[in-house]
């Protein structure tokens, strides 16, 4: 929302993290939640990460998100607003994840992660263009119906 916010607001926002180990369910669950402009908006995540039952070598994560809003009037489209950026950060976090992850394991990765982001870029963009035809052809036969 940082073009939304006067720049004195947008400079910085603050968060708070609280992660809860589980050494007998061998969990770690991460609560993040903001605590800036939380009358605007309120954004909350869980993650949990656990080993994967079927790889005990891989670490699995559940992420889960809700955006919330009570600004009168424009609540639900900062509530979609918002998990629109999330997901967009979720998606650049995980490529991140994936890039370091594959460093460390003394891998090069193939791509670099502004290849990755420009094929996705490109699929989607697709994706919304058959959409679109999709939907035209669909209207098209109503009006002849």
């Amino acid at each position: 929302m940082e073009r939304y916010l006067p720049k004195h607001m947008a400079s910085s926002a603050y968060i708070i993290e609280d992660s809860i180990v589980d050494p007998q369910k061998r969990t770690v669950t991460t609560l993040t939640w903001n605590i800036s402009h939380a009358r605007l908006m309120s954004v909350k995540e869980r993650c949990v990460y656990q080993t994967n039952p079927e790889n005990s070598s891989w670490t699995e994560v559940k992420r889960e998100a809700w955006v919330s809003s009570n600004v009168c009037g424009l609540s639900r489209a900062i509530q979609e607003f918002g998990l629109a950026r999330f997901k967009t950060g979720v998606t650049k976090t995980m490529k991140g994840f994936e890039y370091v992850l594959a460093r460390l394991q003394g891998e090069t990765p193939s791509r670099t992660l502004a290849e990755t982001a420009t094929e996705r870029a490109r699929e989607t963009a697709l994706a919304a263009k058959e959409k679109a035809k999709d939907l035209a052809s669909h209207a098209q036969k109503k009006q002849y119906v």
